[in-house]
């Protein structure tokens, strides 16, 4: 991972990451043949309990994830991105780090979240990193194209 990348929280709502997030949802988009919009469900991410991170080098944003409130003990990991041209430098998983670590300070016990089928590399990380497959909960119970993943912090 290059020297000059640094990973901090940032306004999820701020035309920089709505920016970031909106290249996720358009590769996902195409990925899984859906439509979706950025702006479709907004996330608690400024309320109590939630955090959104944002990489950057030299000023340009790369990455991002966050996390939300699952329950009491639990939160739920959103947002997960990195730009194409910072894959596989270990962004994605210093970008976990971080979150587990905000987490941690945030009183979770555990995290959880679900990503797609169509994303291996997404499931490798997951693995490599201690996340464990659970059965998919909530509004993915039924989703064919999830797995879903959760960690003991």
């Amino acid at each position: 991972m290059p020297d000059s990348l640094t990973i901090a929280p940032t306004d999820a709502r701020s035309d920089e990451a709505l920016r970031i997030i909106q290249r996720m949802y358009d590769e996902l988009n195409l990925l899984y043949h859906n439509d979706l919009d950025g702006s479709f469900r907004p996330l608690p991410f400024n309320r109590p309990g939630g955090v959104f991170l944002m990489a950057h080098d030299n000023g340009v944003a790369v990455g991002c994830a966050g996390i939300i409130p699952y329950d009491a003990d639990t939160g739920e990991v959103k947002r997960v991105y990195v730009e194409p041209g910072y894959r596989g430098m270990g962004l994605s998983a210093a970008l976990m780090a971080a979150l587990e670590a905000h987490a941690r300070d945030l009183g979770y016990k555990r995290l959880r979240l679900e990503t797609g089928d169509l994303q291996p590399a997404a499931i490798r990380l997951y693995e490599k990193i201690g996340y464990e497959r659970i059965p998919c909960y909530g509004h993915y119970t039924d989703n064919d194209d999830s797995v879903c993943f959760e960690k003991a912090l």
